[in-house]
C-alpha cells in the first residue's frame, strides 16, 4: 500500500464519522430556514457542517500530537541536560554550538561559557590533530567515529577523554558534528598502571644489576608519569639519599641528597626514640608524620600538592625552614608528590614527582601513584631479598675461596659424587680433565698408612652417625705435597638408610707450613733463650774467672822467667800455665757460642789465613790424616777477626778428626759465591749477596738426620764422658752468626760430612797484614802508663809487668783513684790502660774524661768480658784497642807497644 493509498483510506474514514455524526444531529429539530431550502442548498449546507466537524476532528488530532510532542521535546532537554556523559554539538567550523551540564561540568565553567568557543581551546596541543582527522572524516563519508585524545580542563588539569561523534544538521540544515564525551581518565591510568607494573616487575625481576633496574625504572616512571623530574630515594644505614633522579638540576640533588640532620661536631642527631632526625617534607613521609585530614596528606601515607607556593603561604615560618617543600618550591616546582614505600610497617624508600606546572595531580593519579608503589615495593622487597641471598652467596663462595674451602656430596644410592670448583681447586685438578668418585679423595693420597686411619675414622662417624673429622696430606699434579681437612656427615632416610654423605674440604696446607713455621720459630726462640742463658752465664763466669786465671797465669810466667828449665818447679809451672790456658780457652768458647767474645776485626785474604794455619791444623789432627787445600782463586777479601779463623777451622778440624776412624781424608776449600733472591727464598736463614765460602769435607762415618737437627746446640756430644766438651760446632755456629754469614752442613751415615761456611765479602780491596811478632828489646818503652783495674792483684802484678819493660806506671784500683792521680800528676800520661767492667764508672767513660784532661791519650782496654762497653755484637769499635784476659806479660807488653807507636 502506498502513502496516497493510506492517505485516502483515513480520508474515507474521516468521512465516514462526519457523516455519521452529521445523520445523529439530523434527527434533532431543524430550523425553519432549512426547512424552506431547496434540495440542493439543503446538500451544500450538509458538506459544509461535515467538513467543520472534519476540520474539528483534525484539529483535535494537532493539538493532542503536539501536546506528545511538547512532553517528548521536554524528556528529550532532561535527558540531554542531565546525562551523566558529556554531549556537544560542534559546527563544521569546530565551533561549540550547545552542550549540556555534564560538557560543561567537564571543562569546569557554565554551559553559556562554552558556546561559540573552539573545540581545539579544550584538546591538548599535543593530540588536535588526532580531533582534526576524525572530523574530517566525518563530514566526508557520515561514519560515526570513535577515538581517544587527552583534553584539557579550565583550570589547566589535564584528562583522557573517550570521543564518539555522529553527522547532523542543525535546524537551518547546515551540517553539525554531535559528540559524546567520556572522561576515561581512570581507566587510562588503571590501564597504563597495568601495563607500567607488568613492565617493572619484569624489569626488575630479569634485570643483572640492581642499580642498573633501578635506573631503568626510574627512567619508566619518568615517561608514565609525565612529569618534569621524578626520583627514588632507599634507606642507606639512617639516611634515606637519592638513588636515582631523572630532570632535577645537579645542584638540587647534591643539595637535598642527605635527609639526616648533623650536629657541629658530625654526629647524626637523633630525637627521643634514637632514630636520626630527617629533615625536609620526605623526612615527614619517612618518619610517618602526617596528618590524614589535611587536604595535602592521604590515608596511604603519601603528600601531595598542585600549588606549593600557595600551600607555603598557609604555614609558619618555622614550618617554611623546616618541615615544607621549601626546597622544592624555590626551585619553581609547584606540582609536589611524595609516595612512600613500604612494607610490613616499614619504611625503606620513597618516590618523588615534581613538575612545574601547577595543579598537575588529581586524587586519582596520587591513588595511582600509590597503587604502583605498591607493586614497586613488593617486587623492589622481593629484588633486594634476591639481591641479599645472591650476595649472601656471592660471599659465601668468596669466603669459601679465601678460606680455600669447598664441599661435596656422595649419593649412596646411584653412586654419583659431586664435588664443587673448589674441591677441584684445592686438589689443583681441572674437572674437564678428572671425574670424581667415592674414593678420590682418599686415593689422591699416596700413603697407604694415611687410608687405613681415615676410612676407620668414617667407618666409626658412619656408625655413631655422628659428624667426622679428619686431617690428610695429599699429592698435587705438580708433585708438591699439601694438606687438607675434611669434615663429613651422614644423610638418612626415615626408615635410617643411609642415602648420602655430605662434608666439606679445607685447604690446610698454609696453615701446617705456618705451624712447621711456628715451632721452627718457637725452637729457634728457645735457642736464642738458651743461647741468651749461656751468654750471660758465660759474660759472668768469664770476667770473674779471667781475672782470677790473670793472676795465675801472670805469676806463673814471672816464675818460668827466673827459672831455668832444668828447674824441679819449672815442670809443674808449664803444666799449671798450660791448664791455665785450656781454662780460658774454655772461656772464650763459651762467648764465641753465645756471640759475647770481644773480636777485632781485619781486612785479610783468607786463602793466606788458611794457608798460615796449614801446619798447625795438620799437628792437630795426625799423621793418620791427609789434610788437603784447595784454595780458590781471585778472592775478595773478608773482614773477620783472624783469631776466629783460628777457632772455626780448628773447631771443625777436629770435629772431622774424630769422625775417622782410622785414615782418611780432610780436605779444606775457599771460593765465592753469589746467593740471589730465589736460592734465598728456598733456604731458610740465607741472605742474598755476595760471599766467600770456607768448606772442610771429611771422609769420617757421617750423620743421620737426627744428629744433623742436634750437632749445634751446645753441649751436644758423641764423645764419651771427658773426651769432649760438646762446644766445638757450638763455637762455629756462634762465630759465623756473629758475622752475619751462615753455614750449610751435608752428611749421610758412612759418606762423611760436608761443613760449608759463608761470609760476607768486604768492600775494601786492601787486606791488612798479619802482625809480625815482636823481640822482647822492641816491646821495652819509656812512657807513662795509667793503669786502672779494680781487682788488687791483676793491677799490682801488671804493673810489676809493665815497669819491667822500663814504663812509668801510675797503678790505681778505681776510676776515681785513676782521676785523681792523672790530675796530681805534673808530666804527660801517653797511655790509658783499663778495666773495661768497674763499679761506679766503666772504662769507656773513665777514658772520655781521661782524654778532656789529656787530649793526645791513648786508650787500651782489658777485660775477661767487655759487655758490649767497647763493642757491638761483640765486635770491637772502629778504633778502639783492646786485649782479652787472661794474657801473657810478653803479650801486654806487645799490645802496649802496638797502641803507643799507632799514629
Amino acid at each position: 500500500m502506498t502513502g496516497t493509498d493510506e492517505h485516502s483510506k483515513q480520508a474515507a474514514e474521516l468521512r465516514e464519522r462526519a457523516e455519521q455524526i452529521f445523520r445523529e444531529k439530523a434527527a434533532a429539530p431543524q430550523e425553519s430556514l432549512e426547512a424552506l431550502l431547496p434540495d440542493e442548498a439543503r446538500r451544500t449546507l450538509h458538506e459544509l457542517r461535515v467538513h467543520q466537524i472534519e476540520l474539528e476532528m483534525q484539529n483535535e488530532e494537532l493539538r493532542r500530537a503536539q501536546a506528545e510532542l511538547d512532553a517528548a521535546r521536554e524528556r528529550y532537554f532532561d535527558l540531554y541536560d542531565l546525562a551523566p556523559v558529556a554531549y556537544c554539538t560542534i559546527s563544521e567550523h569546530g565551533l561549540l554550538l550547545e552542550s549540556n551540564l555534564a560538557a560543561a561540568t567537564l571543562f569546569g565553567l557554565a554551559r553559556s561559557a562554552l558556546v561559540k568557543k573552539p573545540i581545539s581551546r579544550y584538546i591538548l596541543k599535543e593530540d588536535q590533530d588526532i580531533f582534526y582527522l576524525h572530523r574530517k572524516q566525518l563530514f566526508e563519508n557520515g561514519e560515526p567515529q570513535a577515538f581517544e585524545l587527552r583534553m584539557v580542563k579550565v583550570d589547566g588539569t589535564e584528562f583522557w577523554a573517550h570521543l564518539v561523534a555522529t553527522a547532523g544538521q542543525d535546524d537551518a540544515g547546515a551540517p553539525v558534528c554531535r559528540v559524546v564525551i567520556s572522561d576515561i581518565t581512570e581507566h587510562k591510568f588503571q590501564e597504563d598502571e597495568r601495563e607500567l607494573t607488568a613492565r617493572l616487575i619484569v624489569l626488575v625481576s630479569t634485570s643483572g644489576d640492581f642499580h642498573e633496574c633501578i635506573s631503568a625504572m626510574i627512567d619508566a616512571l619518568h615517561g608514565w608519569s609525565g612529569c618534569d623530574a621524578v626520583a627514588i630515594r632507599l634507606r642507606a644505614g639512617d639516611d634515606y639519599p637519592y638513588y636515582e633522579t631523572r630532570g632535577f638540576p645537579p645542584e638540587f640533588v647534591h643539595d637535598e641528597n642527605h635527609l639526616c640532620a648533623y650536629s657541629p661536631d658530625g654526629k647524626i642527631l637523633r630525637d627521643d626514640a634514637g632514630k636520626a632526625d630527617l629533615k625536609c617534607m620526605c623526612g615527614n613521609i619517612l618518619r610517618g608524620r602526617f596528618d590524614p585530614a589535611k587536604p595535602f596528606f592521604t590515608a596511604y601515607g603519601s603528600f601531595w600538592s598542585n600549588n606549593s607556593t600557595a600551600l607555603l603561604a598557609g604555614t609558619t615560618a618555622a614550618d617554611r625552614q623546616a618541615r615544607t617543600p621549601n626546597r622544592c618550591n624555590g626551585e619553581g616546582y609547584e606540582s609536589v608528590a611524595l609516595i612512600p614505600l613500604h612494607i610490613d610497617q616499614q619504611v625503606f624508600g620513597l618516590l618523588q614527582f615534581n613538575d612545574r606546572r601547577p595543579n598537575r595531580f588529581t586524587p586519582v593519579q596520587i591513588t595511582h601513584f600509590e597503587r604502583m608503589a605498591d607493586s614497586l615495593t613488593i617486587a623492589l622487597a622481593g629484588r633486594q631479598a634476591e639481591e641479599e641471598r645472591l650476595e649472601s652467596e656471592r660471599r659465601l663462595r668468596e669466603a669459601q675461596k679465601m678460606a680455600q674451602l669447598g664441599h661435596w656430596i656422595w649419593d649412596v644410592k646411584t653412586g654419583n659424587v659431586d664435588w664443587s670448583g673448589e674441591v677441584f681447586g684445592i686438589f689443583g685438578l681441572d674437572p674437564k680433565d678428572f671425574t670424581p668418585h667415592k674414593d678420590s679423595i682418599l686415593a689422591l693420597s699416596p700413603w697407604p698408612e694415611d687410608h687405613e686411619r681415615d676410612k676407620e675414622l668414617i667407618r666409626k662417624a658412619m656408625q655413631s652417625r655422628e659428624q667426622g673429622t679428619y686431617e690428610q696430606r695429599f699429592l698435587r699434579p705438580d708433585n708438591s705435597i699439601g694438606y687438607y681437612h675434611s669434615t663429613f656427615q651422614g644423610k638418612y632416610d626415615d626408615r635410617g638408610n643411609l642415602i648420602s654423605i655430605v662434608g666439606t674440604v679445607q685447604d690446610i696446607t698454609e696453615r701446617k707450613q705456618a705451624e712447621e713455621e711456628k715451632a721452627k720459630l718457637e725452637d729457634q726462640l728457645q735457642q736464642a733463650q738458651k743461647m741468651e742463658a749461656i751468654g750471660q752465664l758465660a759474660g759472668g763466669v768469664a770476667h770473674d774467672f779471667n781475672n782470677n786465671l790473670q793472676v795465675i797465669t801472670t805469676y806463673v810466667e814471672m816464675a818460668l822467667m827466673d827459672l831455668n828449665t832444668d828447674h824441679r818447679l819449672f815442670s809443674p809451672l808449664t803444666e799449671i800455665r798450660k791448664a791455665a790456658e785450656r781454662s780460658a780457652n774454655l772461656t772464650r768458647q763459651l762467648l764465641a757460642f753465645a756471640r759475647k767474645q770481644t773480636v777485632e776485626p781485619k781486612v785479610l785474604d783468607l786463602n793466606e789465613t788458611v794457608q798460615g794455619m796449614l801446619k798447625m791444623l795438620q799437628r792437630l789432627i795426625g799423621e793418620d790424616i791427609d789434610l788437603r787445600w784447595q784454595p780458590g782463586v781471585d778472592l775478595p777479601p773478608l773482614n773477620i777477626d783472624p783469631s776466629q779463623i783460628d777457632q772455626i777451622l780448628a773447631n771443625l778440624c777436629v770435629n772431622a778428626r774424630d769422625a775417622i776412624s782410622d785414615v782418611g781424608v780432610i780436605t779444606i776449600e775457599t771460593g765465592n759465591r753469589t746467593f740471589d733472591e730465589e736460592y734465598c727464598t728456598a733456604n731458610d736463614g740465607f741472605v742474598p749477596g755476595e760471599y766467600l765460602r770456607l768448606t772442610v769435607i771429611d771422609s769420617g762415618c757421617g750423620m743421620d738426620k737426627e744428629m744433623l737437627g742436634h750437632i749445634f746446640e751446645p753441649f751436644f756430644t758423641t764423645k764419651g764422658v771427658g773426651e769432649g766438651t760438646g762446644l766445638g760446632l757450638a763455637t762455629v755456629y756462634g762465630i759465623v752468626k756473629q758475622n752475619n754469614g751462615f753455614l750449610k752442613v751435608y752428611s749421610e751415615p758412612g759418606r762423611g760430612s760436608t761443613f760449608s761456611i759463608f761470609l760476607p765479602c768486604h768492600v775494601c780491596k786492601v787486606c791488612q797484614p798479619r802482625q809480625e811478632s815482636l823481640s822482647m828489646s822492641d816491646m821495652r818503652g819509656y812512657e807513662t802508663i795509667l793503669l786502672v783495674e779494680d781487682d788488687l792483684s791483676i793491677m799490682e802484678i801488671s804493673a810489676v809487668a809493665l815497669k819491667s819493660f822500663g814504663y812509668s806506671v801510675l797503678a790505681a784500683n778505681t776510676p776515681g783513684d785513676a782521676l785523681r792521680l792523672a790530675e796530681e800528676h805534673a808530666g804527660n800520661i801517653h797511655l790509658l790502660v783499663t778495666d773495661v767492667v768497674m763499679p761506679k764508672m766503666n772504662g769507656r767513660d773513665l777514658a772520655k774524661i781521661m782524654l778532656s784532661l789529656y787530649p793526645d791519650i791513648k786508650r787500651l782496654f782489658m777485660s775477661g768480658y767487655t759487655a758490649d762497653v767497647i763493642t757491638q755484637r761483640g765486635i770491637l769499635e772502629e778504633g778502639v784497642h783492646f786485649i782479652q784476659k787472661p794474657f801473657s806479660i810478653q803479650k801486654l807488653a806487645a799490645k802496649v807497644r802496638e797502641v803507643l807507636a799507632k799514629e
